[in-house]
C-alpha cells in the first residue's frame, strides 16, 4: 500500500505545474475564494479551528457573536490542537440550543489548498530530495489531507453536529487567510477598511492584503510560503529559546533588554525587504522546508553560538537579547512597508489587522505613531484561534449594527469585549468550594470589589474570576490576576512565586481611559492589551541601563511592577462591559488607585483558567493572597488546609 501511494505521489508532484514563486514578490490573487456573499445564513452557525494548533470554537446566528472559546481552556493543554469537541460542547449547553439546531459548519481553511502546496514544494526538491521525502514524509502529510474531510465528519458526528447514519451535511471551507481577515474586518468598527494579515502559514499563503467593504472581502495580493516573515521571527523565538507558536511575545518581551546591533546583518544575509512591502527569505540560512526543524545547521552556524536551553534563564545573556531587539526593529520596519502597500492599493483610511504577528504590540504601536492610517482595530483573537470566528462570521447574515461606529469610547466593536466564554453561577462555584473544603465569605459585587481595592493597595496578590471567559491570548478581568502596580517587589513576587516564570516578563497595567491619558503617551484607546505607550516622563525614574537581567528589579518609574525596560508598557483601557470596570471606578473615586496590575491567572506553561476547579487548584497552589470568585471572597491565610495541592506541570 505505502508503495503504491509513493509510486502515485512521485507522479502526482513530477507533472505538478504550479511551483512555489521563489522570489517573496506580491503574487495576484490565485487561490481560490469561497463567494462569501452566496452562503449567508441566518440559523446558527458553527466556526471550527482544529488539527494544527490554538483550536477553537465559535457559534454565531444573525451576524451576532454568541460564543467563542479555545480547545485549551478546556482540556488544559496548551495550544492543543485537537477538534474542539469541549468547546462545542460548553457552547451549546451556554447557548442552551441542540445540536441539531446548528444548520451549518463553516471550517477555517481549506485542505486542499494545504495539499497543493505539499505537491509544490515537494516537486520543487532535486529527484534524490523528492524520493527520500515522498517515502518518509509525504505518505503520512498528504494522506491526511485526503482523510480530512471523513475525519471532520466523523468528529462532527460524535458532537451530534451530523447524524451517524447521513455522512451529509453543510460545511463551507473557507480559506486562512480569509478567515483572519474576516475576524479583524467584520466584527471591526469600520464599513471599509484595509486588511493586513501576517502569520506562519495558511495553506500556502504568509502574508496577504485585503479589501473590505460591508460585508464583502476581497485578497488584492499575498506572499506565499515558504517566504514568511512570521517564520523568520518564530525561527529567532527558537534560537533565543523559547516555544514556537506560543513564545513569540516573550521574544519581543525580551527586546527592550538588548540593542538593534545585528538588525543590519539580518537585513542582508537573512531576510531581504522591499520597499513595495515585498520580501524574501533565503533559504541557505532558513529553507522552511516541509517537516523539518526550524534552525538548521547555516543558521547556527551563521551567528556562532549554539540556540539558547530553554530552561537556563541564566543563559540570556547580552547576545541573545540583543538578537531579540534586533529582529523585533526588523519586524517593525516591515510593518510598516506593508501597512504603505496597503494604503496604496486600497486607499482607505482604516486598517484592521489579524494573523499571529498582529499580537506584537510593539510593531503595532509603531503602526500608530506612523499616522499611515487614521484609524486602526485589531482582533484580539488575532492567532489562530480567531480563525474560527471569522469563518463563522462568513457564512452567517450580517447583525444590522455590526459595522456602526460608536462616538462613545466605550464598545466601538462587535466583540462584546471578546468576554465570549464560559461563565459560572454562584451555586457551581459554591459546590467547589465546599468539595475543597475552603473557608469563604459570601459578598456583593460592591463589597467584594472594596475588600480587592483595599487588598492590593496593601500589596496583596489577588485571584480574580468573574464573568465570562476571555476568547485569545490575553486575561481582560475574567480571569486575571490582580496587583498593585506600586509594589517594588511586585514583578518578582508574582514571576517567581506566582507565575513560575522568567524574570524579565513585564505586567500589563489596567485603567479607566482617563488616567491612561494622564500617566501615558498614549495616541489609542484599546481594552484588548494590543499596544504599548510610554510613561510620561514625571513618572520615570532615573536608572544606568545595563545590558542583562539584572536590572529587571531596578525601580525605573513610581509604577514599577508595569513599566519595562524602555518605560513602555502594555496598557489595557477598560470598558464597560470587563469585570474590571467598577472595581477600577471604585478605586478612581475611594481611594488613590488608579490602576492595577493585570496578568492571566494561570501559572507558566497553563492554559488561563476556564472553571472555578481550575481557579481554586491555581490559587492555592501559589503564592495569591486573596481569591475573589463569583459572590464569593477566599483569604488563604484563614484555610484550614493541612496540605496544599501539588502544582501541576505543564510543557512550556
Amino acid at each position: 500500500m505505502r508503495l503504491v501511494f509513493f509510486i502515485l505521489i512521485f507522479i502526482l508532484t513530477r507533472f505538478s505545474k504550479q511551483p512555489l514563486t521563489s522570489e517573496g514578490n506580491w503574487e495576484k490573487v490565485n487561490i481560490n475564494i469561497p463567494k462569501n456573499r452566496t452562503s449567508i445564513n441566518e440559523g446558527y452557525v458553527l466556526g471550527i479551528n482544529s488539527y494544527y494548533h490554538d483550536s477553537s470554537a465559535t457559534i454565531i446566528q444573525n451576524g451576532k457573536i454568541l460564543w467563542a472559546a479555545q480547545e485549551e481552556r478546556f482540556t488544559r493543554l496548551k495550544n492543543d490542537s485537537s477538534f474542539p469537541r469541549k468547546s462545542i460542547q460548553k457552547g451549546l449547553e451556554y447557548l442552551k440550543i441542540k445540536p441539531s439546531e446548528i444548520s451549518l459548519v463553516s471550517y477555517f481553511e481549506d485542505p486542499s489548498l494545504k495539499r497543493q502546496r505539499i505537491f509544490n514544494q515537494i516537486n520543487n526538491l532535486h529527484l534524490k530530495d523528492r524520493i527520500f521525502f515522498i517515502w518518509s514524509n509525504a505518505f503520512r502529510l498528504i494522506l491526511q489531507t485526503y482523510l480530512f474531510y471523513i475525519i471532520l465528519r466523523l468528529d462532527l458526528i460524535k458532537c451530534g453536529i451530523f447524524k451517524p447514519t447521513l455522512l451529509r451535511g453543510k460545511i463551507i471551507y473557507s480559506n486562512h487567510h480569509l478567515s483572519h481577515a474576516a475576524s479583524a474586518f467584520l466584527p471591526s468598527p469600520f464599513g471599509e477598511s484595509a486588511i493586513i494579515c501576517i502569520d506562519a502559514v495558511g495553506e500556502k499563503v504568509s502574508t496577504s492584503i485585503f479589501r473590505g467593504e460591508g460585508r464583502v472581502i476581497e485578497m488584492i495580493e499575498h506572499i506565499d510560503y515558504p517566504h514568511s516573515i512570521g517564520m523568520v521571527f518564530s525561527a529567532f523565538t527558537a534560537y533565543c529559546g523559547f516555544k514556537v507558536n506560543s513564545g513569540e511575545y516573550k521574544l519581543m518581551g525580551l527586546a527592550p533588554f538588548g540593542n538593534d546591533v545585528y538588525k543590519d546583518r539580518i537585513l542582508k544575509d537573512i531576510l531581504t525587504l522591499r520597499s513595495d512591502g515585498s520580501y524574501k527569505v533565503n533559504s541557505e540560512y532558513l529553507p522552511f522546508a516541509i517537516n523539518t526543524p526550524i534552525l538548521n545547521s547555516n543558521f547556527i552556524s551563521y551567528w556562532g553560538r549554539k540556540p539558547r536551553d530553554p530552561n537556563d534563564e541564566s543563559g540570556i545573556d547580552k547576545f541573545y537579547c540583543d538578537i531579540a531587539a534586533s529582529i523585533q526593529s526588523v519586524l517593525n520596519e516591515y510593518i510598516l512597508l506593508i501597512a504603505k502597500r496597503a494604503k496604496l492599493k486600497t486607499k482607505s483610511e482604516n486598517l484592521c489587522l489579524a494573523g499571529g504577528v498582529a499580537l506584537n504590540c510593539v510593531s503595532n504601536s509603531i503602526l500608530v505613531r506612523s499616522n499611515i492610517f487614521k484609524n486602526i482595530w485589531i482582533q484580539p483573537a488575532a492567532g489562530d484561534a480567531g480563525t474560527s470566528l471569522g469563518a463563522a462570521l462568513l457564512c452567517s447574515s450580517m447583525d444590522t449594527n455590526m459595522h456602526s461606529y460608536q462616538k462613545d469610547i466605550y464598545q466601538s466593536d462587535a466583540m462584546n469585549g471578546s468576554f465570549l466564554g464560559s461563565d459560572y453561577s454562584n451555586a457551581e462555584i459554591l459546590k467547589t468550594l465546599k468539595n475543597f473544603g475552603l473557608s469563604f465569605l459570601f459578598l456583593s459585587r460592591q463589597e467584594i470589589n472594596e475588600l480587592a481595592v483595599k487588598a492590593i493597595q496593601e500589596n496583596k496578590i489577588i485571584g480574580y474570576f468573574n464573568g465570562r471567559m476571555e476568547f485569545g491570548p490575553r486575561a481582560l478581568g475574567s480571569r486575571s490576576i490582580l496587583a498593585n502596580p506600586k509594589d517594588p517587589n511586585g514583578q518578582s513576587r508574582i514571576n517567581k512565586a506566582i507565575k513560575f516564570r522568567e524574570s524579565f516578563r513585564p505586567f500589563a497595567p489596567a485603567m479607566l481611559p482617563e488616567v491612561a491619558f494622564k500617566y501615558f503617551n498614549i495616541e489609542k484607546l484599546d481594552p484588548y492589551m494590543l499596544f504599548t505607550w510610554f510613561l510620561k516622563d514625571e513618572y520615570r525614574l532615573g536608572m544606568s541601563r545595563k545590558f542583562d537581567l539584572s536590572d529587571v528589579n531596578l525601580l525605573r518609574s513610581k509604577y514599577p511592577s508595569i513599566t519595562h525596560m524602555d518605560y513602555s508598557a502594555r496598557v489595557q483601557v477598560v470598558e464597560k462591559s470587563s469585570p474590571l470596570f467598577n472595581l477600577l471606578q471604585l478605586g478612581l473615586s475611594k481611594s488613590n488607585l488608579e490602576m492595577v496590575v493585570n496578568t492571566s491567572f494561570n501559572v507558566r506553561g497553563e492554559p488561563i483558567v476556564e472553571s472555578p476547579i481550575n481557579a481554586i487548584e491555581c490559587f492555592l497552589s501559589t503564592a495569591m493572597d486573596y481569591l475573589a470568585i463569583g459572590n464569593y471572597w477566599v483569604d488563604k491565610s484563614k484555610q484550614l488546609i493541612l496540605e496544599t495541592p501539588k502544582r501541576k506541570t505543564y510543557p512550556d
